[in-house]
């Protein structure tokens, strides 16, 4: 071999020397860098600067902001990385009007809390007081005076809580549209149907049904009031069959 293309060992030993030590170099920048991160998160962890700073609350009408925290266990106070999305949950949804409640943690310390209620089926009108009707069928504590309901039917001379239960039922699968037409409903039992009522719909109109199969029959109504002469007072009938009773000036029954 020629001299030229021979490496000499005391050559090759400073390269090894410098690779090695840039080598560990790296892996003290390394070191430090992580130890640097961990301390950082101790400070963060140990200062007011974990703590939570905004806290949105969304979809909540009957429960305010402040029952939502309450419930939930989370304040402004608790630390970010104690809060357990799972648990916050769970402690929501066990109220009343809670169908569904999301918590999400966003960093470095804000919560984000969406609130899915039940739909409102009606407001039982007691004593001057309205008491929302939730399409589970409970029935929430009475509204405060300065409370704004949401659009739903008042049901008036209800006291039985199974009727109540049953119609709220009922109400949750008629469609948007005929929903919102109903003004108010009033029981009105007989002895051949104790859960006969009366409803008083937005069109000027009267419907007599019953609870059961009530949302079914429900679905002819924006076609049988096409068919009732303009200006007419009418009752329509959904007991059995479906069927219009035309009323005189005075609201009495009078030959078609």
């Amino acid at each position: 071999m020629k001299d030229g293309k021979i490496i000499q060992l005391e050559d090759r030993v400073p390269k090894l020397k410098k690779a090695k030590r840039k080598k560990s170099n790296r892996r003290l920048i390394l070191y430090v860098s992580i130890l640097f991160l961990l301390v950082l998160f101790l400070i963060y962890f140990r200062s007011p600067l974990s703590n939570i700073a905004d806290i949105s609350v969304q979809g909540n009408h009957y429960m305010s902001k402040k029952e939502v925290l309450k419930v939930s266990g989370i304040t402004y106070e608790t630390s970010y990385f104690r809060v357990i999305p799972e648990q916050a949950q769970e402690k929501l949804e066990k109220q009343n009007e809670v169908k569904k409640a999301t918590v999400k943690k966003l960093f470095p310390n804000k919560i984000m809390i969406t609130i899915e209620e039940y739909k409102t089926t009606g407001y039982i009108n007691k004593e001057e007081k309205l008491y929302p009707l939730l399409e589970n069928g409970k029935i929430l504590p009475a509204l405060p005076s300065n409370a704004l309901p949401i659009a739903a039917p008042l049901l008036l001379q209800f006291e039985k809580e199974d009727a109540i239960r049953e119609l709220s039922a009922e109400l949750t699968k008629l469609s948007p549209g005929i929903f919102r037409s109903i003004s108010e409903i009033h029981f009105d039992p007989k002895p051949s149907d104790p859960l006969h009522f009366i409803m008083y719909m937005n069109e000027g109109y009267k419907v007599s049904a019953t609870v059961q199969d009530f949302a079914k029959k429900m679905d002819a109504y924006p076609l049988i009031i096409k068919q009732i002469k303009q200006g007419s007072q009418a009752i329509i009938h959904l007991e059995v069959g479906a069927y219009i009773e035309y009323l005189d000036a005075g609201g009495k029954p009078h030959e078609n």
